[in-house]
């Protein structure tokens, strides 16, 4: 399989947990302009912009046993592009029974452009078996949802418009990297990505599912 193409002015971002005994990532994007960043000034942004913004939501909504491990962040422009890394140890601080490794909150990033096949997601590892709604099995609480979103509004918020070392972190963005009908052969590549700008981030209610992170059967 051939490498990605290059995306110019956007950097990846990889936030590493674990919850129980399951690693979780998270990927993320944000476009850049001015100077080229490097990997002092990368780790910069993780240290100074991203980490406090991750550890203020994790801490607040993460069970006791969702431990982050670190950040990652890579200049996606070409495939020499600097990148950085930091290690990270916030973690929750909900208590009560844990839920499963699988379950997750669903963080939908609103864009202005439509696409079949639905929208840029997160699958967060927060809350617990005490955050599910009354009764229910499929939906977490009102309260929790509504006070993730608002963790996540404040998150979206603060990781955005920042200079470090004459490099703008500018806006959270989704990377479109495929699309069968401009492309019907696989692998379905775009021969360009395409970048959208993230507009708004919407949290909901019914508790979706990471199958991966409970592993292989028998593995």
């Amino acid at each position: 399989m051939p490498p990605l193409p290059s995306v110019p002015n956007v950097i990846k971002i990889i936030t590493s947990s674990t919850r129980s005994d399951a690693p979780v990532e998270n990927i993320f994007h944000m476009s850049w302009s001015g100077s080229t960043p490097n990997s002092g000034g990368l780790a910069s942004f993780l240290t100074d912009v991203w980490a406090p913004a991750w550890d203020t939501v994790i801490i607040a909504e993460g069970s006791t046993d969702a431990v982050t491990v670190g950040h990652e962040a890579i200049d996606l422009t070409s495939p020499t592009g600097a990148s950085g890394s930091i290690t990270d140890t916030a973690s929750g601080t909900r208590t009560g029974d844990f839920a499963p490794s699988s379950a997750a909150v669903l963080a939908s990033w609103e864009i202005n452009r439509r696409y079949r096949g639905g929208h840029p997601r997160s699958y967060l590892p927060f809350g617990t078996a005490g955050t599910y709604e009354a009764s229910s099995a499929r939906l977490w609480d009102t309260s929790f949802i509504a006070d993730v979103q608002t963790k996540m509004n404040t998150f979206l918020a603060a990781v955005q418009g920042h200079d470090i070392g004459g490099t703008e972190y500018s806006n959270l963005v989704n990377v479109s990297y495929y699309d069968k009908v401009i492309t019907p052969l696989a692998p379905f590549r775009r021969v360009t990505p395409v970048v959208d700008t993230i507009t708004s981030v919407i949290v909901r209610q019914r508790i979706c599912s990471q199958r991966r992170r409970l592993g292989k059967v028998g593995g």
